[in-house]
């Protein structure tokens, strides 16, 4: 019972956050020739380059947040406004 108070308003932050998410759609988009996917389904934020990246750009990736999934054949992270600008920083060029 100590921690109910807690629990309750986690749960509540987390039903505004899907509430926010509810209406938006996946998109797609290039940044420096490279496409970016917000996949609303999966609230990810994928990266995907038509060969293996050099070094250098996955090292900027995985300083900025990004994970490599063979599932999804992409370099994803969640998907949020921090994402979004960390995609900005790791295509820069």
């Amino acid at each position: 019972l100590q921690n109910n108070g807690a629990n309750i308003r986690r749960m509540k932050d987390r039903l505004n956050e899907l509430k926010a998410t509810e209406g938006q759609e996946t998109a797609e988009y290039q940044i420096n020739g490279v496409r970016v996917v917000e996949n609303v389904e999966e609230n990810r934020l994928q990266i995907l380059f038509e060969s293996k990246p050099p070094a250098e750009v996955r090292q900027r990736l995985k300083a900025n947040g990004f994970r490599w999934s063979r599932y999804a054949g992409a370099w994803q992270r969640q998907l949020n406004n921090g994402a979004r600008h960390a995609a900005q920083r790791a295509l820069a060029t």
